[in-house]
């Protein structure tokens, strides 16, 4: 599985199956790797650490492999997009418990249906730590929120059930911790929609072909920075 920080593997070896994840030259996996270790001190369903070390160059990650299919893949084949959204809500909301006295949370920053494994109606694990970081947990709301909101741009097949999803997400994460409203959100969402903006102009600045994903990224930024 290719993404732009890493490439993952998924690996056999004396009984066991491993993820490899192999960064890209010249993005350390230090702070990843220290997010992993967070998520798993505060009961989150994530990979467990095996080794970690470089070669030629480039960071690696050795994790145990996390059972299972992504939500995202579910949706793809026809998955109940509405009872996924709920899964994937209330997996954020959990993820969400204050982890200090000033009330910070553990932010994933890509939060999204394929970085969420799940088998048996049950969370198996929870992917791709590389912007993760301790913060305001309106900032993983809504660059999730964004992350819908472009989904009918990057993945056309599935927007017909982006709605259905976002309404039980919204719902899964609300049984479980408060939902703050789009007014509420609305900063939140325009840094969010920049961001993202930002991370598609950087990786993907030569591919016409998202042309329409970058233009849904400033649509989002425009309407929420008001």
């Amino acid at each position: 599985m290719n993404g732009f920080e890493a490439t993952v593997w998924r690996v056999e070896t004396a009984g066991r199956v491993l993820a490899v994840r192999l960064m890209r030259r010249g993005v350390p996996a230090r702070e990843e790797v220290e997010a992993l270790r967070l998520a798993a001190r505060h009961h989150q369903p994530v990979p467990r650490i095996v080794a970690t070390g470089a070669i030629a160059g480039c960071d690696f990650i050795v994790m145990s492999w996390c059972d299972g299919v992504t939500i995202g893949d579910l949706l793809v084949t026809g998955g109940d997009p509405e009872g996924l959204g709920k899964l994937l809500g209330a997996a954020q909301a959990d993820l969400h418990r204050p982890i200090d006295e000033s009330g910070s949370a553990l932010c994933h920053l890509d939060f999204q249906p394929f970085n969420v494994r799940v088998r048996d109606g049950e969370v198996t694990g929870i992917v791709d730590w590389s912007n993760a970081r301790i913060g305001d947990c309106r900032d993983d709301i809504a660059w999730t929120q964004v992350a819908f909101e472009l989904a009918p741009a990057l993945l056309p097949d599935l927007a017909a059930d982006v709605h259905a999803v976002m309404t039980g997400w919204r719902g899964g994460y609300a049984e479980h911790r408060r939902l703050p409203d789009d007014t509420e959100l609305s900063p939140f969402l325009a840094y969010a929609a920049a961001r993202q903006l930002a991370d598609w102009d950087e990786r993907f600045r030569e591919d016409t072909s998202l042309a329409d994903v970058a233009a849904a990224a400033r649509d989002i930024r425009d309407r929420w920075r008001g």
